[in-house]
């Protein structure tokens, strides 16, 4: 299996952004909140991701990017189980990953936040789907 983070898995679309802000839901595992919106329409990536980084926190942008790069690489390890349970329920998912910490943590901190922040979308949808 090849861990990689493509073009096409970057939610880069304005309209897409739009939606997932007005209608996603969200939740903290520090040091990153977490925005998500679920659909039912699958398409070729199952997942696509927005990583913020504040300018307010992080004057400086090569701090800024470098926890970009943590938070890309975090999830490009972590996002294999996740894309394994959105193919099997037939669903494809918006996430924004806003990085709230006020000093930079390490990679292993940031991909244990990522890993708990992907179950916990999972755990969510499972949990809504048990019920209806």
């Amino acid at each position: 299996m090849r861990y990689t983070f493509r073009k096409n898995e970057r939610l880069c679309s304005k309209k897409l952004i739009e939606q997932l802000f007005s209608s996603g839901k969200s939740f903290l595992t520090y040091p990153v909140k977490v925005t998500y919106c679920l659909q039912d329409n699958p398409s070729s990536p199952p997942a696509q991701v927005l990583i913020l980084v504040s300018r307010k926190r992080f004057r400086k942008a090569f701090r800024r990017n470098r926890i970009k790069r943590l938070l890309r690489e975090a999830y490009r390890l972590e996002k294999h189980q996740f894309y394994n349970y959105l193919n099997n329920v037939q669903k494809n998912c918006l996430i924004a990953i806003s990085y709230v910490a006020d000093n930079e943590l390490s990679l292993d901190e940031i991909r244990k936040s990522i890993r708990t922040s992907l179950q916990k979308i999972c755990d969510n949808d499972a949990s809504k789907n048990s019920m209806a």
